[in-house]
């Protein structure tokens, strides 16, 4: 697949439709720091995957395709939403073994800076990060 063609919205996160420019902007939601910190380039677009670190989920196939293809990478950062969780050790074995799997591919592809994995959000934030994704959106070329 290739994305050279592949165009990203500059400014979408800075932007207010016109007239709700008068009206201090409110504050970022918390969720949105707490994602951010982890890329270096925060400007890219996110794609998203929210759910829980089960094998079903495939969320270890998302992570290598996007650490196999450089051109992805460069357009986008990846932001994997798993659930809640203190410690590893603490978690199932079978969510340990995913989140696990994730960590070492993060590390296989050196997606430090590229992929987000916060260890906490709430029920409340879920719409927040759906509007996160959808203000850092691409453009496809028609």
């Amino acid at each position: 697949m290739e994305f050279h063609d592949i165009v990203p919205q500059d400014g979408d996160i800075e932007t207010e439709p016109e007239g709700l420019l008068d009206h201090p902007a409110p504050q970022d939601p918390p969720i949105w720091s707490e994602i951010m910190r982890f890329f270096t380039n925060p400007r890219k677009p996110v794609i998203l995957a929210l759910a829980r670190p089960d094998p079903k989920k495939n969320i270890t196939t998302l992570v290598k395709a996007f650490g196999e293809c450089r051109p992805l990478r460069e357009l986008a950062n990846l932001t994997l939403i798993m659930g809640n969780r203190d410690g590893i050790d603490e978690m199932s074995s079978t969510s340990s073994s995913v989140l696990l799997s994730v960590l070492k591919l993060i590390d296989k592809y050196d997606l430090y800076g590229q992929v987000a994995y916060p260890k906490h959000h709430k029920q409340s934030d879920v719409p927040e990060i759906y509007r996160l994704a959808a203000k850092t959106k691409v453009t496809l070329p028609i």
